[in-house]
């Protein structure tokens, strides 16, 4: 990089070169002149000149140099000082070459500084200096062999001034001038520039709007993805939520969930399994596998330990790389990807919901997340179902013997009668009752009638049909009602009980 040097420094080397040269000039000439006449030579005087003036220019750059004096008229004055010093040296044949370039570096210099105006008047005034030091030198030279020696000297000294001083008002002119033009091309440069930076950073303005805009739309295809997921399993609770509120049949609730959840998951398999409590194993309840092999395959391998280990904790489990050395029920089955997540409610451990992928890498943390919330919102609706079975059985069963009680029956009565006309079948009732029931409690107790009662009703739970219906009617009161059943084929099932 280019050092910036301030007027002071250039006039200063300028002014150095020029008494360094001369003063090597001045030594040499010294020595050319014999000894004795060393003390008569001019060059004496002319070198004192010159160390009088270094030794003003270094306390001049030091202490009273423009910059610190700033001022027009400092400068006119330190540059008058400038011009009669480097004017005597004019006289002297070798260095009035080096004299005239500094001069000439001077004025060009005050011009390009300070303005032409400044140039121009500094340039007037070395013309008097110059005459004034010309004037004192022709007459400290005057030669009584020759009349007019002066006069002619002065004529021929002020043609010369003359024509350089023309010269150097030229010199400073054009030196404005081109200055100038250089100045003004600095400053359009300086505007382009400018220009050029403000678009610059408007590009950078641009390209960082650019970059928000981008990030703002991968923020928004983010938001929209969640906001997809979001309605998606909004819809699958509001369905779920529907089932619980309408659906209050075990088996026709399973059968429901899992038809939203292989809707909404977009998965190739979705099954619900149940945990029997009697069998403690876990059995196939709903699936939508309707390839009669792969329904074997999964049937028959339940018995997998890590399904019950995935019961028991109550953790979710993802596996996007299925083995079937890990998972058994997979075994001979095309599935590379599964989730499976436990059905728990606070009370009971129902069972689980498997969903299953026929590719790797199927399935993702939002997966996991909607499939847990199914599972949640499922344990609720069949602890709300199991619950409503067990509260209907107490209301339609009777305490003591676990039969029917009459209400029911009376609802399952007219039920049938309605079929019976409309099938144009036939409906029949027995009613029996345990003969001498009131000695057996006075002779035994209570206690002993009713666990004659619960035997009763054992009995004859065992004796009818299937689809046939006991209930209790009072006391020791018991009916029967046979569906679709005659009244010869009634007596038949009667008389054999």
């Amino acid at each position: 990089m280019l050092k910036n040097y301030k007027f002071e420094e250039l006039r200063l080397y300028a002014m150095f070169s020029f008494i360094l040269i001369s003063l090597i000039y001045i030594g040499i000439s010294a020595f050319s002149i014999p000894l004795q006449h060393a003390k008569y030579s001019a060059y004496k005087g002319f070198f004192v000149a010159l160390l009088i003036f270094t030794l003003y220019n270094l306390i001049r750059y030091r202490y009273l140099n423009t910059l610190k004096l700033n001022s027009d008229w400092v400068f006119l004055i330190y540059g008058s000082i400038d011009l009669f010093y480097i004017s005597l040296y004019l006289h002297i044949p070798s260095l009035n070459q080096g004299a005239i370039a500094v001069i000439m570096f001077i004025l060009i210099m005050a011009c390009i500084y300070r303005g032409r105006k400044t140039g121009i008047t500094l340039t007037l005034i070395w013309f008097p200096i110059h005459m004034v030091i010309h004037l004192n030198f022709i007459n400290s030279l005057k030669n009584p062999l020759l009349s007019g020696f002066n006069k002619i000297k002065i004529y021929d000294r002020l043609d010369e001034s003359l024509y350089f001083q023309f010269m150097l008002l030229i010199l400073v002119f054009i030196t404005d001038v081109v200055y100038r033009q250089i100045t003004n091309k600095e400053k359009d440069n300086k505007r382009l520039f400018s220009k050029l930076e403000h678009l610059a950073a408007t590009h950078d303005q641009i390209e960082a709007k650019n970059d928000k805009l981008h990030k703002s739309n991968t923020d928004l295809e983010d938001v929209n993805k969640k906001l997809t997921h979001s309605v998606a399993e909004f819809f699958t609770l509001q369905q779920i939520s529907t089932a619980i509120g309408s659906i209050l049949d075990m088996d026709e609730l399973i059968k429901h969930v899992n038809d939203i959840t292989l809707g909404v998951m977009g998965v190739k398999d979705s099954t619900i399994i149940l945990f029997n409590e009697k069998s403690l194993k876990l059995e196939v309840h709903t699936t939508n596998i309707a390839d009669e092999s792969d329904y074997a395959l999964l049937c028959g391998n339940m018995d997998s330990n890590a399904l019950l280990r995935i019961l028991q904790r109550g953790t979710v489990v993802c596996d996007n790389n299925v083995h079937s050395s890990k998972f058994n029920f997979t075994s001979g089955r095309n599935v590379r990807s599964l989730i499976c997540a436990p059905l728990i409610s606070n009370q009971k451990k129902f069972g689980l919901i498997l969903i299953e992928q026929n590719f790797e890498n199927a399935f993702d943390i939002e997966n996991i997340r909607l499939l847990t919330v199914i599972a949640q919102q499922v344990a609720m609706a069949m602890e709300n179902a199991d619950l409503y079975h067990k509260m209907h059985k107490l209301a339609v069963t009777d305490n003591l013997t676990g039969a029917y009680n009459r209400v029911y029956f009376h609802e399952r009565l007219n039920e049938e009668a309605l079929n019976a006309e409309k099938n144009q079948s036939e409906v029949s009732v027995a009613i029996l009752d345990i003969d001498h029931f009131k000695r057996f409690n006075d002779t035994y107790g209570h206690l002993f009638g009713d666990k004659v009662l619960k035997s009763m009703t054992d009995l004859i739970n065992q004796s009818i049909r299937k689809n046939d219906v006991m209930a209790r009617f009072g006391g020791e009161e018991f009916i029967i009602l046979f569906p679709s059943t005659t009244l010869d084929e009634a007596s038949l099932i009667v008389e054999e009980l």
